[in-house]
């Protein structure tokens, strides 16, 4: 059976039920009866053997070579691709049931100045997913190391009598700088308990579990992308987490989830404090993995999603409720804790830019925003100089410098009359064919 225990498999080994086109079970089970109590019944399933359809092509070659023997070979597959985990056996699978290995038939080589020398491989084991079609073995793995996995003819037998055709298999073990580590520090999460914590993906399916120590989980050697994470009390120690049992009157295990999502990146290492009691259970998970999704107007948000996780440059997570922290005047991320610029839109902390376009030598955590220029400050290439008033322009004042704007003149203006709206005041170019006048700005500027 599977691991949700809704599928069986049942594999036939005798020849003689083989040959039957037809199969009957005999099926005990448990249903309701009409008092609405459960009973025993036995029911018979009979099952039904049908050839699959040849297409013409493959009937015509088959007539071709009748006169040659052919040879089922068993299909082998190495599941692990040519970048190997760095924490992975070797896993050998099959599809059908195995039946016997020879292990003396398999040999693990490793590359050294371009020679391929052999190499000691632990002993076989069966695979905790799949331990009737599938063997893990285990070896010496070193980073950036580059193997080759040679599986001789005869090797492998299924209960069918099947073997194998030989098999060989290159891969190079990946390095840690392409991966990613995250740790948690769990607050408020009980000590007489197991605590699990698990990975997940974006389709809410566990990648990795492990069990929290001290209050602290670690999990090494991550692919870079976005996960989420939960925890559960496994109270009966089962190391997987257990529903609830109406007729045990047993609740189910406790679960909470990590509220914020994590963009893990290559060569980072993550620390992030959970505190599983900050929000109430029905906040805690994040809106990208809800099943359930509550329908939203168009551009409203989750009141309670709060996804985004900004990172400063050294990878250190911003926490925009610390009082030192004010983002940038443009700029996505401001300064992280040890200085530098913040985004690409403004200055964000760090260095302190000064009203001349300079840097101050002192270094601050977080920098608010530019000072403000004062009114006695020399020109820079952002404020122009001063111009005399000439006709046909209007000045603008702002403190320390201005910026003026050009009125259009008769010919480029399309209508007789021209509206500017600027801070309440309006200003009227003359009719066509009058004299051309001077425009004024309001007292009230």
């Amino acid at each position: 059976y599977n691991a949700t225990h809704d599928t069986l498999t049942y594999w036939l080994k005798d020849p003689e039920v083989l040959a039957i086109d037809s199969l009957l079970l005999d099926v005990r089970h448990q249903y309701t009866d009409t008092l609405e109590q459960l009973s025993w019944k036995n029911d018979t399933i009979r099952f039904f053997w049908r050839e699959p359809k040849k297409k013409k092509e493959a009937k015509k070659k088959e007539q071709e070579n009748d006169s040659l023997p052919k040879i089922d070979f068993l299909p082998v597959q190495i599941t692990s691709g040519t970048a190997h985990e760095i924490y992975a056996p070797i896993r050998m699978a099959l599809q059908t049931p195995i039946d016997s290995i020879r292990t003396d038939f398999i040999h693990l080589e490793t590359m050294v100045d371009s020679v391929w020398k052999p190499t000691e491989l632990k002993p076989m084991e069966a695979d905790v997913s799949d331990p009737y079609m599938a063997v893990t073995m285990d070896f010496d793995r070193r980073p950036g190391q580059k193997y080759r996995l040679t599986v001789d003819s005869l090797a492998v037998y299924d209960i069918y009598g099947h073997f194998n055709k030989p098999l060989t298999h290159e891969f190079t073990v990946r390095t840690p700088e392409e991966y990613s580590n995250l740790s948690f520090t769990i607050t408020h999460a009980p000590d007489t308990v197991p605590v699990m914590v698990e990975l997940l993906d974006s389709s809410d399916k566990p990648v990795r579990t492990v069990m929290a120590h001290n209050g602290r989980a670690e999990i090494k050697y991550l692919n870079p992308g976005t996960y989420y994470a939960r925890l559960y009390l496994d109270a009966d120690s089962s190391g997987d987490w257990t529903t609830g049992n109406i007729a045990l009157e047993r609740q189910p295990e406790e679960v909470y989830y990590f509220p914020n999502k994590l963009d893990l990146k290559a060569n980072w290492d993550v620390s992030q404090n959970w505190d599983i009691f900050e929000k109430p259970l029905d906040a805690q998970k994040p809106y990208a993995i809800k099943q359930n999704k509550p329908k939203l107007k168009k551009g409203e948000k989750d009141p309670y999603d709060n996804t985004e996780q900004e990172y400063d440059e050294w990878g250190n997570p911003i926490d925009p409720n610390d009082p030192n922290y004010l983002r940038g005047s443009g700029g996505r991320r401001s300064g992280g804790n040890r200085g530098g610029l913040g985004g690409f839109g403004g200055l964000g902390g760090g260095l302190q830019q000064t009203g001349n376009g300079s840097t101050a030598g002192s270094l601050r955590r977080y920098s608010p925003r530019p000072p403000p220029i004062p009114a006695t400050a020399p020109p820079t290439p952002h404020h122009p100089p001063p111009r005399p008033h000439t006709p046909g322009w209007f000045h603008f004042p702002t403190p320390g410098s201005m910026w003026e704007r050009r009125l259009p003149s008769r010919r480029e203006s399309k209508r007789p009359a021209l509206k500017c709206m600027i801070s309440n005041a309006r200003f009227q170019t003359p009719a066509r064919g009058r004299q051309r006048q001077r425009a004024t700005p309001s007292p009230n500027l």
